[in-house]
């Protein structure tokens, strides 16, 4: 798989800077911001060998964000006919949308592809398991029945955690090592990529290690400079004066979704926001730590 050249990466970036995108729960959009060194790692490291990665992060980092940009904006630059997307994206336990960009392929091709996807996640983790094997299976059945060794596949299940995270870490495990296992196996042109957060991947990551290509990426918040060009633009845009960027920096450190939360449920106001969403944030901590660790929930834990 040839890399894509550095103009062409060039091109990538001007264009995704270009975007304009939502912030959660809010009326208001603002450009899409830095990220230069991560779209870079998505093709010159990612998407170079096949196999199985993980985009992890804390929530709200902009992981998702980061993909739909990067392939759309592929999708309206051309020049990446060797890359085929397919976007599958999980919210809430439901299949929230399903994107696939695979230039220079017919209809039949595409359509045959996207029956592949037609996933239940009511499933038990079991037969869930069984069906996202099947889905990467039948993908690299349709790459050797139309020939199509000379691109790369790049599947990216997003937010699959909101479904595996009812059952525990152990089945984005068992998806993982049976994804991998099929790519080995049928010596497909394909990259899976799982976006989570992070601390179910740590958790994969240190059972399943390298295998079938395994690679984590991390894709932190913001740093400084982009969080306050992004507060200025949304601060612009809602007519709010005298905001104190540096004080916002300290207690969100570039996590553009808690910054919606501030805005949008708190109206800039942060002693509110520390009361209903600093002991949020400690529940959650502690709920990872107790999957992790087999313990009791924070509530039985302070005797509530």
């Amino acid at each position: 798989m040839m890399e894509p050249l550095p103009g062409q990466l060039s091109a990538v970036i001007s264009e995704a800077h270009g975007y304009e995108v939502g912030l959660e729960g809010l009326d208001v959009t603002v450009h899409f911001k830095d990220r230069e060194r991560e779209i870079e790692m998505l093709f010159t490291g990612l998407l170079k060998h096949r196999g199985v990665s993980l985009i992890y992060g804390p929530r709200g980092a902009g992981k998702s964000t980061l993909i739909e940009v990067v392939v759309s904006s592929v999708k309206r630059l051309g020049g990446f006919e060797n890359y085929a997307f397919m976007h599958f994206h999980f919210d809430e336990g439901i299949i929230k949308e399903l994107q696939i960009h695979m230039p220079g392929l017919g209809n039949e091709v595409i359509n045959e592809l996207r029956g592949a996807f037609m996933l239940d996640v009511s499933l038990d983790p079991i037969r869930f398991t069984v069906k996202m094997e099947s889905v990467i299976d039948i993908i690299a059945k349709t790459l050797e029945r139309y020939r199509l060794s000379d691109k790369m596949v790049v599947v990216l299940y997003d937010d699959i955690d909101k479904y595996t995270e009812m059952y525990g870490h152990g089945v984005l495990e068992a998806v993982v090592n049976a994804v991998s296992d099929v790519i080995r196996r049928r010596n497909a042109s394909m990259k899976t990529i799982f976006i989570v957060s992070d601390q179910i991947a740590v958790n994969v990551i240190n059972k399943v290690g390298p295998k079938g290509g395994l690679s984590p990426y991390l894709i932190w918040n913001l740093p400084r400079k982009a969080f306050e060009d992004v507060v200025s633009e949304v601060s612009e845009k809602l007519g709010v004066r005298g905001v104190n960027v540096d004080l916002l920096w300290q207690l969100i450190g570039g996590n553009v979704r808690e910054l919606a939360v501030l805005i949008g449920r708190y109206n800039w106001d942060v002693k509110p926001w520390l009361q209903g969403e600093i002991v949020k944030m400690m529940e959650y901590a502690f709920d990872d730590y107790r999957v992790a660790r087999g313990l009791v929930n924070l509530a039985t834990y302070l005797g509530r």
